[in-house]
């Protein structure tokens, strides 16, 4: 007889099935992990390997030769370096002054570089997952690929910009730690690094802050740094000429004056933009005044876009509804240079000084008042943050008696453009910023 074999049950089966299916569970992130730490390694290998080929590029290249600071390039068809593992989609490399090389790149994953977040060289490579910390090294790349100044290691004769320079107006700029920004102390030029971006600003008395700028016949003054490294500065009036040379000593340096928004009656006439794209009455004004004949077309080839943020942040929905402006300026005194994430941002020519650019420069919510303040003028002018809605709306504005304030959007106000200088902007030699000796772009 045939002896009857036994199979496995279907409770049997299904009991594999069901071990196999942890086993799965358990283990595909651990293999998932090993891959992304693999990935991880590789991206950092590269940035090692990118910097063995640029230390083998510098000892084709008399670096002695070389003054100052230069950049590699080390992607695309316009490398400077012989290089066979893996490119990064964007990168650049850089050889500063102390021949320290310094390597910033992201792929389509991760972005790494050889500095710490204050652009230290570190011997430790830094892998960054994060988007904020991602976008902090992209701008970083893109500010040295446009800044002109930098040279090529490829040149054959990098040559120093003459005249004076963006960045040494900024090199010797104090620890805004210093700085208690619920009162007026401090002036001169200070550093604030906000997502390992240094950001150098003008804070003070008109008497002690040399920042005045003429570009073609127009005056202004240096507010801040952009995060490309670009300098912000605010309409100052029309140049005059003295003594055989163009001055900046108009009082009153404004443009118009209007409503911010000519409508009040919802929360959205807070904007300098609202609905999305619809510009409010000041913005209509302010590309007007950018489009008209007071800056020349060759002028404006000196000006970069601006990020503007649209600050509409807020922490509850009560009535009234406060945003981020008035909670960062009234209530904890620490205001920022970047945008709180979700906001919007417009990218454009021309636009307004924020609430925030203003308490870097100096000013306060009322009291403690400064009229010897540099942004003080004998008018009141707009800003462009919100202050609050509370069935009508409000934004945020420079008091004429030397502080920062708010009004209902239909007040009649006046208006100070703001543009920015390029990186890489050369000034004219033997300038000092002052009203009547000041900078003069080249």
């Amino acid at each position: 007889m045939f002896q009857k074999k036994e199979g496995f049950t279907l409770i049997e089966l299904l009991a594999v099935i069901v071990i196999l299916a942890v086993i799965a569970l358990i283990a595909t992130p651990l293999i998932m992990n090993v891959i992304n730490d693999a990935k991880k390694n590789s991206f950092k290998d590269s940035v090692y390997g990118i910097t063995k080929a640029v230390e083998l590029r510098v000892m084709e290249q008399d670096i002695e030769e070389l003054a100052g600071t230069y950049k590699v390039n080390i992607t695309g068809e316009n490398s400077d370096i012989n290089y066979s593992g893996e490119r990064p989609t964007m990168g650049i490399a850089v050889i500063d002054e102390n021949g320290r090389i310094k390597v910033y790149m992201c792929n389509d994953s991760y972005c790494a570089t050889n500095t710490d977040e204050s652009d230290n060289r570190i011997e430790e490579v830094r892998i960054e997952t994060e988007s904020s910390k991602q976008e902090a090294i992209k701008t970083k790349i893109t500010q040295i690929i446009e800044d002109d100044t930098i040279p090529h290691i490829g040149d054959e004769q990098p040559v120093k910009p003459s005249g004076i320079t963006l960045s040494s107006l900024t090199e010797n700029a104090q620890d805004s730690s210093t700085l208690n920004y619920g009162t007026n102390n401090g002036s001169g030029v200070y550093k604030v690094t906000e997502n390992g971006v240094d950001y150098y600003f003008y804070r003070g008395n008109k008497s002690d802050v040399n920042n005045n700028v003429i570009l073609g016949n127009t005056c202004f003054l240096m507010v801040t740094t952009t995060k490309t490294g670009g300098m912000k500065m605010i309409y100052n009036g029309l140049a005059t000429e003295q003594d055989g040379k163009k001055v900046c000593i108009e009082e009153d340096a404004v443009v118009a004056k209007m409503a911010f928004n000519n409508s009040t009656s919802n929360e959205k006439y807070v904007g300098y933009v609202y609905d999305g794209e619809t510009p409010s009455s000041i913005k209509n004004e302010v590309d007007n005044w950018y489009n008209g004949t007071t800056l020349s077309e060759n002028d404006k080839t000196h000006l970069e876009n601006i990020d503007f943020c649209i600050d509409k942040s807020t922490t509850d929905a009560a009535n009234p509804i406060y945003y981020g402006p008035y909670t960062r300026l009234y209530t904890s005194k620490t205001p920022k240079m970047t945008c709180p994430d979700g906001q919007q941002i417009l990218s454009e020519k021309v636009g307004l000084l924020s609430a925030d650019e203003a308490s870097f420069a100096g000013l306060v919510y009322y009291s403690p008042a400064n009229p010897s303040n540099y942004l003080i003028t004998e008018s009141d002018y707009w800003l462009l943050s919100p202050f609050y809605y509370k069935g009508d709306a409000y934004a945020w504005h420079v008091y004429s008696i030397g502080s920062l304030f708010y009004r209902v959007v239909n007040a009649w106000y006046y208006v100070r453009p703001v543009v920015s200088l390029k990186p890489g902007t050369t000034f004219v030699e033997g300038g000092e910023g002052t009203s009547i000796n000041p900078y003069v772009v080249k």
